[in-house]
C-alpha cells in the first residue's frame, strides 16, 4: 500500500463532523486498530475485543494487512488501514479504494450487480458496468457471469463455516488496452448469509485483493 495524504484526511474530518455517536465510537478506536504491521495474524481475543469491525486484506503480493470499519452510510463500508489507504465497498462490492497501485474510482450500474442480492444470487446472472481506474482506465466495459456452489467449507481463524461460493467471470473489453479475462469469488454463510471474504479485481493491471471478514466471522461462529 502505497501512502496517501489529502483524500483519507478529508474523508475522515468531513465524517467526524456529520457521522452519528455511534459512528463516532468506531472512530475514535481506529487509532488503536491500525497499529497492526502489515502480515499481522490477530488473536480470536483481539479480534472481539475491538470497537471496530476488522478485516484481512491482501492486496497483490504483499504482506497480510488489517482494515478498520470506519464509517457506514448509506450501504457504503469505508475502511481504513494503518498506512491511510481506504476502501469503500457496498454490500462487499469494491466501489472505490484510494492508497492503493491503480485506484479505483468509479462503477457504474453497481445497484444492478447481482452481488448485491448476496445469498439471493443466481446461477448465470448477468451484470455489464463501466468502471474509471487510476491512471489510463477511463469509462471501461466489463462484463460478468456468474456461477454457484452451495455448502462449500471455508476456513477463518481457524472455525470453519458452511457457504455459498460464488464466482464471477470478469471479461474486459477496451478498444486501447487489449481485452482480458479473470475471476472473482465471494463467500456466504449457508446461515446468516453474510459475507464472509471475496478475492477481487477490477482491471487486468490491477492488484488482487482478498479480503477476510474476521470479525463477522468471529461473531457468527459464536452465535
Amino acid at each position: 500500500m502505497k501512502p496517501i495524504s489529502i483524500f483519507p484526511l478529508a474523508l475522515l474530518a468531513f465524517f467526524l463532523v456529520s457521522c452519528s455517536s455511534t459512528q463516532q465510537a468506531y472512530l475514535k478506536n481506529i487509532d488503536i486498530f491500525l497499529e497492526a504491521n502489515e502480515g499481522v495474524v490477530l488473536s480470536d481475543e483481539e479480534i472481539v475485543r475491538s470497537k471496530a469491525d476488522l478485516i484481512y486484506v491482501i492486496s497483490g503480493d504483499r504482506a497480510q494487512a488489517t482494515m478498520a470499519l470506519a464509517f457506514i452510510e448509506e450501504n457504503n463500508y469505508k475502511w481504513v488501514s494503518r498506512d491511510n489507504a481506504v476502501f469503500i465497498n457496498q454490500q462487499g462490492r469494491l466501489k472505490r479504494t484510494s492508497g492503493f497501485a491503480r485506484d479505483l474510482l468509479f462503477v457504474s450500474s453497481i445497484d444492478e450487480d447481482p452481488i448485491q442480492l448476496g445469498l439471493g444470487i443466481e446461477d448465470n446472472s448477468t451484470w455489464v458496468r463501466y468502471v474509471d481506474v487510476e491512471s489510463d482506465f477511463y469509462g471501461v466495459q466489463l462484463s460478468s457471469k456468474f456461477s454457484v456452489a452451495s455448502d462449500i467449507e471455508l476456513s477463518i481463524q481457524g472455525k470453519v463455516f458452511r457457504t455459498k461460493k460464488v464466482t464471477e467471470y470478469v471479461a474486459f473489453t477496451s478498444n486501447a488496452h487489449k481485452n482480458d479475462s479473470w475471476e472473482n469469488i465471494f463467500w456466504y454463510d449457508l446461515n446468516s448469509g453474510a459475507l464472509l471474504k471475496s478475492i477481487q479485481k477490477n482491471t487486468p493491471e490491477a492488484d488482487v485483493y482478498q479480503i477476510t471478514y474476521v470479525s463477522r466471522a468471529l461473531r457468527l461462529a459464536k452465535s
